[in-house]
C-alpha cells in the first residue's frame, strides 16, 4: 500500500504526478493509510531496531547452528523469532524448523545477567539509558553461548568466566548523572 498508482498518481525518479489512470482508493484514505503504515514503521523501530542481541550467541542445540533472527507473520501481525536451518521437530507443521520468540528469550537473558548485578536496579536503570548498539555489545562482552533445545523447550546460558566483574566495571563506569 506504499504504491502512488494506487492514489491514481505515478512517480518519476523522485516526484510524484498525477496518473492518467483512475484511483483505486481516494486520497483521504489513501493518506490515512500512509499514516497508520509510518506510526507503524516507528513503534517496529523502537527497541533494538537493526541490533540483533542474542545473534551469533543463540544455537539450536538439535544442529547445532546459530539461530538468525527471523520476522515471523502470524494474522496479519509481524513478530521477532530467533530460528535455525535444521530439520523440522516430529509433529511439526512441513518446512518448520524450530523457532523461539525472541522477547522472552531476551527477556530471560537480561534476568540472568540482571542477577549478577549488585543490586539488580543498577542494572535495570543503566540498561535503559544504554543504546541498543551498547546493549548488544555488553551482552556479547558477558555472554559466551546460548544454547536452545526446542525439544525440551529449555535454554541455558553460558557466561564468560569473569562476567560478573565485566558487568560490575560498566556499572561502575556510568556517569554519576545517570544513577538513580
Amino acid at each position: 500500500m506504499t504504491n502512488v498508482t494506487y492514489s491514481g498518481q505515478v512517480r518519476y525518479r523522485s516526484e510524484v504526478h498525477a496518473g492518467e489512470h483512475p484511483a483505486l482508493i481516494d486520497r483521504t484514505t489513501w493518506e490515512q493509510v500512509q499514516a497508520v503504515l509510518t506510526r507503524n514503521r516507528q513503534k517496529a523501530s523502537v527497541g533494538l531496531g537493526a541490533a540483533v542481541l542474542l545473534q551469533d550467541l543463540l544455537h539450536c542445540v538439535q544442529c547445532n547452528t546459530g539461530m538468525k533472527l527471523r520476522t515471523l507473520w502470524q494474522d496479519l501481525r509481524r513478530s521477532r523469532a530467533y530460528g535455525c536451518s535444521c530439520p523440522p521437530l516430529p509433529g511439526a507443521p512441513m518446512g518448520r524448523a524450530p523457532v523461539q520468540a525472541a522477547a522472552p528469550v531476551e527477556r530471560l537473558v537480561l534476568r540472568e545477567i540482571q542477577k549478577l548485578a549488585q543490586p539488580a536496579e543498577d542494572f535495570r536503570a543503566a540498561w535503559a539509558t544504554w543504546t541498543p548498539e551498547e546493549q548488544v555489545l555488553l551482552v556479547r562482552r558477558l555472554v559466551e553461548r546460548i544454547d536452545y533445545d526446542a525439544s525440551q523447550g529449555s535454554v541455558a546460558i553460558t557466561f564468560h568466566a569473569a562476567a560478573s566483574l565485566t558487568l560490575a566495571g560498566e556499572l561502575a563506569q556510568r556517569p554519576e548523572d545517570s544513577n538513580p
